[in-house]
């Protein structure tokens, strides 16, 4: 409700990474692949990137690592 305000959307971007490392912690890769690249898609318009920068490397971390367990383990179809 308040897109404007970077406190605001820095508890959306952390709630973000929590949940995606709660699915990444139960290897649900993919939703938690969901999450991080929401909370990416956040930050790039969020109007204040260089602000999250350290939350930004974080979640491309995380992004890798389940693209990478994706990668080795595919979901069964």
């Amino acid at each position: 409700s308040h897109p404007g305000d970077v406190q605001t959307q820095r508890d959306l971007i952390v709630s973000l990474f929590k949940i995606g490392n709660a699915c990444q912690q139960s290897n649900s890769f993919g939703r938690a692949s969901d999450y991080y690249q929401e909370g990416l898609n956040l930050i790039r318009a969020s109007g204040h990137p260089d602000r999250f920068t350290e939350e930004r490397e974080l979640f491309e971390t995380r992004l890798a690592i389940c693209k990478f367990a994706l990668k080795r383990n595919p979901p069964p179809a």
